[in-house]
């Protein structure tokens, strides 16, 4: 048993590797796993599915990170680009981000479709819808993650004929693929996570799994993004009804190499990322206050800058999944933008108060909370890949706007808000072989 399901894992990465998943031909040679165990176990090689990609070109973007000259000359082509936020970060070489993303798709469908095929008493026990339900969530997280890259921010007045990516809801290879609409997009990741939140357990076996908890920390996160407070805070709500535990960073040693444990109590959904290196941009670092227990806990001095060694991944690979910190502050983001002042401080509250040694002051004005909420969700959430997300969806804010800048090798560069290079160039090589794809526009 063992070897066939490593042999049929071992088919499915050299075909994600042979070519762009969009430009492969179907193969009717490949193995079908047939057991409900083979169909997890394409789910759980962490390798495709627990690896969130997206991180080195979304960080490396935003203004978290500084590079010195020396850095960004001995940088990948596409670090380099992403950097200064050039026209077309890969050169014409592949996008691993695409093609990682549509792998992760294509697993999903690997397994719905599998399941199909099993007997029906299978397909639909405990098991077996445990197992639908985690394809959906994947196949949900990825769609969403593709957007994040290469559509447009959200705005619902113009969704409904913003470009999104293609869709993939089937295995087959060789499918058209036509752009369907932000809109489209949305509607199918969250039609996804229907079915998905409908099947999985409440609690995960292994959190590098998904579960109820894991879906509706993603539906939250999913709602804020596309400026649904209503809608995020109620999931919000529901993924803490489960489990909201918080590390208490007072216990944690600062002076070790990397302090947070791997698969903490605060983790929901565990998946990590690779980030070059890198430093901490210095006014975010300025701050943190010598009361704040993130300074010592984030960051590692090197000479007259910081890095980063504050990863829930206990290692120099980023966390970059769901954890229960994000949960609060998008409930603590949502009330306060619904006018629920006193919900919003009481979230807040909790999260700081294991967070500080001692506590700030927050403000006595109601109409300011917001503001020191998003402050804190940046330094609490950095280097989790989220940073991108929120510039795209507060730069539609006129109050919110922020204006990037690099200047170095005497050039100057700026990224304006709501700007199209929010928005990648799809690979140049998945254009060629897909004409019917209409390429982004960065001007």
């Amino acid at each position: 048993m063992k070897s066939r399901i490593q042999i049929l894992i071992i088919i499915l990465l050299l075909s994600s590797c042979a070519k762009e998943w969009l430009d492969v031909k179907s193969d009717d040679s490949f193995v079908v796993p047939t057991q409900l165990s083979e169909l997890q176990a394409l789910l759980d090689n962490t390798n495709i599915l627990a690896r969130n990609v997206m991180g080195d070109v979304l960080e490396i973007s935003t203004d978290n990170v500084e590079l010195t000259e020396t850095q960004w000359k001995a940088k990948a082509v596409q670090i380099r680009n992403a950097f200064v936020w050039a026209n077309d970060i890969n050169e014409g070489l592949p996008d691993r981000n695409w093609t990682n993303y549509y792998g992760q798709i294509y697993y999903a469908n690997t397994v719905l479709e599998g399941l199909n095929k099993l007997d029906k008493a299978e397909s639909i026990s405990v098991d077996g819808k445990n197992v639908a339900g985690q394809a959906y969530f994947y196949r949900a997280w990825a769609h969403f993650n593709l957007m994040q890259l290469f559509a447009k921010q959200y705005a619902k007045e113009t969704a409904g004929s913003d470009l999104g990516i293609p869709l993939r809801k089937e295995s087959l290879l060789d499918q058209s693929s036509v752009r369907a609409t932000v809109q489209e997009c949305y509607d199918f990741i969250i039609s996804d996570m229907a079915s998905s939140l409908s099947m999985l357990p409440e609690l995960p076996k292994e959190v590098t799994r998904p579960s109820k908890w894991a879906g509706y920390a993603f539906m939250a996160r999913l709602f804020l993004q596309m400026e649904n407070y209503r809608t995020a805070k109620l999931y919000a709500d529901s993924a803490i009804a489960i489990k909201a535990d918080l590390l208490d960073f007072k216990n944690q040693n600062s002076t070790s190499s990397y302090p947070f444990r791997q698969l903490n109590e605060e983790t929901i959904f565990y998946q990590t990322m690779s980030v070059p290196g890198f430093f901490v941009n210095m006014e975010l670092f300025k701050q943190y206050t010598e009361a704040d227990l993130r300074k010592k806990l984030f960051f590692r001095q090197s000479g007259t800058q910081y890095s980063f060694k504050g990863s829930y991944a206990n290692a120099a690979n980023f966390f970059s999944g769901l954890a229960s910190d994000e949960v609060l502050l998008i409930r603590a983001e949502c009330n306060a933008r619904l006018e629920q002042y006193d919900l919003a401080r009481k979230d807040l509250l909790h999260l700081l108060e294991n967070r500080y040694e001692t506590m700030p002051v927050f403000p006595a004005d109601d109409r300011l909370l917001l503001d020191f909420i998003l402050t804190e969700r940046r330094k609490e959430l950095l280097f989790r890949g989220l940073r991108w997300l929120d510039l795209k969806r507060l730069n539609r804010d006129e109050k919110r706007k922020v204006v990037l800048t690099r200047n170095f090798e005497s050039n100057y560069y700026e990224l304006l808000p709501n700007s199209s290079r929010y928005v990648f160039a799809i690979p140049t090589d998945v254009i060629l072989n897909n004409p019917e794809i209409k390429q982004n526009e960065r001007d």
